[in-house]
Parts: C-alpha cells; structure tokens; sequence
C-alpha cells in the first residue's frame, strides 16, 4: 500500500450540499398504485440519519484515590456496584486500536443481482408488450432484474396530453410476475418529444418509481428538474449520457441541489464519452452511481448483448431496490456476471460520503466466475481522472487492490476494473472529506 494526498482546488458539493434538505418521511414512502404499493422501509439518507462515531466518555463520577479506595460520587452515595473492590491492575482499553466508523458509512449484508434498467416495448418504439419484455428478460435473457421504461409522450393518448392506460397496466403487470426469483418494474423515459426550433431535448432521463406520469412536454430540462424536485420519492437517471448529438447533457450536467437525492443514477451505455462525462457530471457536485443498461427497441430484453447494471440488495425485492439506487449502490458492466466492489474501512460501501477521518483504507475487489474470463487490472481514479492506484492482475478470475487513502481536501474516487478481453466495470465512488 502506498499513500497518496489529494489536494484539490474546487469545492466539492457532494457533501455540503445537504445542508437544508428535508428528507421524506417513511410514510410518504408509498410507492405504486393502489392494489400495489410499496412501504420503502430504507428512504433516502441525509448525513444526520447516518451514524455518527460515538466516543467513549471514560469520566465517572466516582475518583480513585491514590490508595485505590472510591470516593463517594456527587450524589453523596454508593451502590452495591460501587461499593465492589476496584481492581486498580485493570487495564483500560487502548482507544487507538479501536476501529472507528466515519461519518456517512452505508453498511449493510448485500448480494450482487444484475438487471437491465433501460428497455422499450410496443407501448413506445419497441415491439410487443411489457409481460412478453418480463418473460423473456427472465426466461431466456437471464436478468435478475428488467425495467420497462417506453418514452413518456407515448404514453400519452393520441399525443394530447390524456394519459394513456398503458403505464399502470405495465406497473400491475410488473407486480404479478415479480417473486423472490426476478423482479420486474416500470419506469418511463423522459426527453425524447422535440419540436424543431421551438423544443429541443437536451438530455433523456430513466423516471423510476412514479406512478404517475410527468407533463408529456416540457420546455427544456430546468422545467424537468422542476418536476423532479417536486417528487422527492422519485428516483431519476442520466440517460445514455452524449448520445445522438453532443448537447444530450442536460447542461453539461448542471447542477440543481434541488434534485441532489433523486438524480441518482449515470448510465454508461451509448455514444458519448461516456466516462469523461461521467467525471464531468461528478465534479459538477452530483452523487452519481453507475449503469449498464440495453435500451432495447427490439425483442431482444437481456440478449442484445452482455451489458448489465449490478445492483447491491439485502433482498430481490422493491424496498431493497429503492434503497440501493437511494445509496448509490450499483455498478456497470459490459460483462453478464462480472462483479466490481468498492468499500471503505472494511465496511463502508461504495456510495457512502465519508467524513470523520484524515485517511481511509479502501478495497477494490473484483471477480468473474466464468473460466476465461479473467481480470487484467483494477484501477483508482482521482477527480481528475488521474490513475492513484493500480493492480496487475495477472489475468486471475479474482483480483483485490488496498490503497489507504490520505484526504485534506473533500473528493471522490472511482473505482475500474478492466478484463482481459477488454470489458469494464465501474464502481460507484466513495466521496471523503477529513
């Protein structure tokens, strides 16, 4: 392991920001219709809902005196604890070998599942219908997880801004084939309606967990992040960030704090430069997690090649979906069963912004169980996508790199893995201040 110290000059919004967010309540957490709702049971965190490191306050209100003997405490009485013998050769605990957690630690036991997050069907420009999406995403696509996500205008009847009844039929199909094996939802894809010289897209973006449709057109991405704001429950993802012209960037990803919580999600999939994007997007001040999705337009749900996101989850299920795209706990990949972690302090996940510590110990550990398929090097970026670490794998099906790293600045990291064959995977950063 090698030290290396960040100093950077730019103000990092991803951990100020938070400052005067209100969260949502767990009873404003109900998402779906009304035969299928949802209670989030882990909504969005600030960094107060975060544990705090707790110390140890070795003061008592008894003394010891020099002949060992216990002074009798402030209230002028002793318990039968008190009264004890003190055994003057006990050793006190060495603080400093305690390990201490940070501020903004996202813990938990979760497993690795795939799924694609980004597909069509007939309802917009792809072909058949959400249930045949699900079964075949799961039956021969092999995904753990499939979002149907049509274009938000055709969702809309004749185009007249009366909302269709596609979109909660897909939401109550999603429920019915949804089970412990596979899980299925719906989202819609925003962006895509233009008219010439008066509307123009300037981005797409995945709406995740909204049973209601947005507006079916909007003057320009401001007013998107309006609707965004307004809908604090929602999750929302910078789609194929770059693609089709180089203005589908909403801005060069402006940054609004107004939507810090719900602008979660970055996809990888498409065009664009997808990963200088990503740094852009990042140093901008959003908290941002990775995506490889398909974008079907075609039957082709989990085939149309390897892509995947991977996605951290206590359980197959909907709460537990909610609460790794709300922490950031995702990674993409072209490869079907790769898997990339980033943590922090042995328990920290990727997605967690750090603060409490002037240096933290992270671990990259990446694996592919398929028999030729090997790992070639794990690489750590800086903010400005500067290599600080790197481990020769030596083409082995698993790999780990150790790096302690020494902050006195606020920054981030991004953690790559690259195979043998050339496939990537990105994990979500860890942001740290001291």
């Amino acid at each position: 392991m090698r030290t290396y110290v960040l100093s950077l000059f730019f103000v990092l919004l991803t951990v100020a920001c938070d400052a005067g967010k209100t969260n949502p309540s767990k009873d404003d957490l109900a998402i779906g219709d009304a035969d299928t709702a949802i209670d989030v049971d882990q909504p969005i965190l600030s960094d107060d809902e975060v544990a705090d490191v707790e110390e140890k306050d070795l003061t008592d209100e008894k003394e010891i005196t020099d002949d060992g003997e216990e002074e009798i405490g402030d209230d002028g009485l002793l318990s039968d604890d008190d009264a004890l013998a003190v055994d003057t050769d006990v050793e006190l605990p060495d603080l400093d070998q305690q390990p201490l957690i940070p501020n903004g630690c996202l813990t938990g036991e979760f497993t690795a599942y795939f799924g694609n997050f980004h597909s069509h069907t007939g309802n917009s420009d792809g072909e058949q219908d959400p249930a045949a999406a699900f079964a075949y995403g799961r039956d021969t696509g092999g995904l753990d997880i499939l979002a149907v996500t049509d274009h938000l205008e055709q969702l809309y009847l004749y185009y007249v801004g009366i909302p269709d009844d596609e979109y909660p039929e897909c939401i109550e199909t999603a429920a019915a084939v949804s089970n412990s094996t596979f899980l299925a939802l719906c989202g819609y894809e925003y962006g895509s309606a233009r008219m010439p010289d008066l509307i123009q897209s300037a981005g797409h973006s995945n709406v995740f967990f909204n049973p209601e449709l947005l507006p079916m057109v909007q003057t320009d991405f401001h007013d998107y992040y309006d609707s965004v704001a307004a809908l604090p429950n929602i999750i929302t993802q910078f789609n194929h960030p770059g693609d089709e012209d180089p203005t589908q960037t909403f801005g060069d990803f402006e940054f609004d704090q107004s939507i810090f919580f719900q602008m979660a999600l970055f996809e990888f999939n498409g065009n664009g430069p997808v990963w200088d994007l990503f740094f852009t997007a990042l140093t901008n001040g959003w908290w941002l997690s990775p995506m490889f999705n398909q974008d079907n337009h075609s039957a082709n749900w989990g085939t149309a090649n390897d892509q995947r996101t991977g996605v951290f989850l206590a359980a197959l299920d909907m709460p537990s979906l909610y609460n790794a795209f709300a922490q950031r706990r995702t990674f993409a990949a072209n490869d079907k069963n790769a898997v990339i972690r980033l943590m922090a302090e042995d328990e920290c996940w990727m997605g967690s912004r750090l603060s409490g510590l002037s240096e933290y110990s992270l671990k990259i550990e990446v694996s592919d169980p398929d028999q030729g398929d090997t790992i070639a090097t794990i690489e750590l970026y800086d903010p400005q996508k500067n290599v600080i670490a790197t481990k020769d794998c030596a083409a082995a099906q698993n790999c780990e790199l150790s790096f302690e790293l020494t902050v006195t600045m606020p920054t981030y990291v991004v953690a790559r893995a690259v195979e043998t064959d050339g496939e990537i995977l990105v994990a979500a950063p860890i942001w740290a201040m001291p």
